[in-house]
């Protein structure tokens, strides 16, 4: 790895709170010579957990790693608030911008057909590479903390790529969790693949797409009135929904490619075989919101989760949040939604299992 350097950037959704943290920034070398802009917070002094009923916690080692992967047009410092949190509880956390986002998005630094231009992944099998890049990560954490508890999390499109990941591969992890996601697609997702496909061949996978931009995100907003920006379904905070809006690495217009091989991907995680492959003792944790358009007002989460538990996958948790949208990280009960992922984490520290 290169040597680690600072960004000024705030992040969407700061809370402002104090935290000691040590936030390293480095890039991060994957597969085809790509490089990945990779965000790792540290705690300033890693803690045990406190005894029962005791005030305080023992200085010791890290009591777990959770590895971040954001979602689709945003990028990696949009989850420090939360990376705080978990530093404050003695756990560490990893967090890449992935190919075509974030910092990564740098055409003086990645070939633009490579994951160097903003909203497009990669010309060719782009969600492969992802999934190896996920894999890459992974691994040098395990290697750098063979002994520590490893979470993986994914939001939305990020969820997406988790858990086609978790039917891949199978590191010991401590614990998966999705937020922001969605079950099986049905015909829409269906058809949308051989539609973009031709769309991308036509005019090229490094356009942005208008039409599958709207396609895809169009209907969000119309539960929502009245209407204040065009992203008011990511949350009822509307600092938050400000912040992305005004954030320059946000909200950018994805390319035909992203979408056709975004398509491809939950036409693929959601079959019998796919499913079938995650392993039955992964703990599972899921998080959504009841008015979550991209989870279908909760229907398309609940879905998946059915699905896993007839699988069955024997450690798994659903929360649906009533009337959160669909960054329920950023939204009006985000401290009640940190405090419940936070204790589960927690709970899996604790446990006994997979290293």
């Amino acid at each position: 790895m290169a040597e680690s350097s600072k960004d000024g950037e705030a992040p969407a959704g700061a809370s402002g709170e104090a935290v000691d943290a040590v936030l390293e920034e480095t890039w991060f070398p994957v597969g085809d010579g790509t490089k990945l802009f990779l965000r790792r917070w540290f705690p300033q002094e890693p803690q045990s957990p406190p005894p029962a009923g005791g005030k305080s916690g023992n200085r010791g080692t890290l009591r777990g790693i959770v590895h971040i992967v954001h979602g689709m047009a945003e990028h990696a410092l949009r989850y420090e608030r939360l990376a705080r949190r978990l530093c404050a509880q003695g756990i560490a956390v990893w967090a890449a911008d992935q190919r075509g986002h974030g910092r990564t998005a740098d055409p003086l630094v990645n070939d633009p057909g490579k994951g160097g231009l903003l909203g497009h992944c990669r010309d060719r099998d782009g969600i492969a590479h992802i999934i190896d890049d996920i894999n890459r990560i992974t691994l040098q954490i395990r290697e750098t903390h063979p002994q520590t508890p490893l979470f993986l999390l994914g939001h939305s499109w990020g969820s997406f790529l988790v858990q086609s990941y978790i039917e891949q591969h199978n590191p010991g992890l401590a614990g998966c969790v999705l937020s922001g996601t969605r079950g099986p697609g049905g015909i829409k997702i269906l058809l949308g693949v051989p539609f973009m496909t031709l769309i991308a061949a036509a005019r090229g996978c490094r356009r942005g797409s208008a039409l599958a931009c709207l396609m895809a995100n169009g209907p969000y907003n119309k539960p929502f009135k009245p209407k204040r920006t065009a992203y008011d379904w990511l949350s009822r905070d509307e600092r938050e929904v400000d912040a992305f809006i005004a954030d320059p690495r946000c909200g950018q217009l994805s390319s035909s490619g992203f979408y056709r091989d975004m398509l491809g991907m939950l036409n693929r995680i959601h079959t019998g075989k796919a499913l079938a492959a995650i392993p039955r003792d992964l703990p599972v944790y899921v998080f959504s919101g009841s008015a979550d358009p991209v989870g279908e007002m909760g229907s398309s989460p609940t879905a998946l989760v059915n699905a896993l538990k007839s699988l069955p996958v024997t450690d798994l948790e659903f929360v649906l949040y009533p009337g959160a949208r669909h960054e329920v990280l950023n939204e009006t009960n985000r401290e009640e939604v940190m405090g419940d992922l936070i204790a589960w984490i927690n709970k899996h520290c604790a446990a006994p299992g997979k290293r």
